[in-house]
């Protein structure tokens, strides 16, 4: 047995814990999906100039990561990595032990303080990059939207002003009691209340009917 086998043992241990405790496993994989997908929400709300932690209720970030492809498909690149990056650390461990050892300021492998300061190294790593990531990630999205703002359109007709009729927006983002909405053109950003000032809503595009847009069709 290495000095590393602890730390090398993770991945099997972490398979019994799967077999041993599904439902735990279950629950705590779904949870790790909900901070990715909060994180992501964050970050790409931001870019609009919107708070979503102001907005949202903790219903719109359980059901995120299901509601919008490309927040799953960033959750599941993020664990990928995430594990490769494990992986690739474990195996610059066994081949170069000195340079190891000097990366982790002396601290002998196989010691519990080396296994505390390895895992917690991969904890903040995995936040940090999840910060950085979701930020670029959050950009490209918002910038892929404004190329193709038509395909996001909906109109929307108001209580206090019938008398404009149906006006055109882009559907940003869609949460359980808000739409948020925007118009690029004029940098004008909404969020509006689905039991308000919102007579109705009509999809216009079949990217915003993707987003559950809860809708008026006409």
């Amino acid at each position: 047995m290495t000095e590393n086998s602890e730390i090398d043992g993770l991945p099997a241990k972490l398979l019994r814990f799967i077999l041993r405790e599904p439902s735990l496993a279950l629950t705590l994989s779904y949870l790790v999906l909900i901070i990715i997908g909060m994180v992501f929400s964050y970050h790409y709300y931001l870019n609009w100039g919107i708070d979503v932690f102001q907005y949202a209720t903790i219903s719109d970030f359980i059901l995120a990561p299901f509601k919008d492809a490309i927040v799953l498909l960033f959750a599941i690149i993020s664990i990928l990595l995430s594990w490769l990056v494990f992986e690739f650390s474990k195996k610059m461990d066994q081949r170069f032990p000195k340079l190891t050892r000097i990366m982790w300021l002396g601290v002998k492998p196989g010691t519990s303080a080396y296994r505390n300061i390895y895992l917690s190294s991969l904890v903040y790593g995995f936040f940090f990059y999840l910060w950085l990531s979701s930020e670029l990630f959050a950009g490209w999205k918002f910038g892929r939207m404004l190329k193709s703002k038509e395909n996001y359109a909906v109109e929307v007709l108001f209580h206090s002003q019938p008398e404009k009729g149906w006006v055109r927006f882009i559907q940003i983002g869609q949460l359980e009691n808000f739409s948020l909405l925007a118009y690029p053109e004029n940098n004008f950003v909404m969020v509006v209340p689905l039991e308000g000032n919102v007579a109705a809503i009509r999809i216009v595009s079949k990217a915003s009917e993707n987003l559950n847009l809860k809708s008026s069709k006409q």
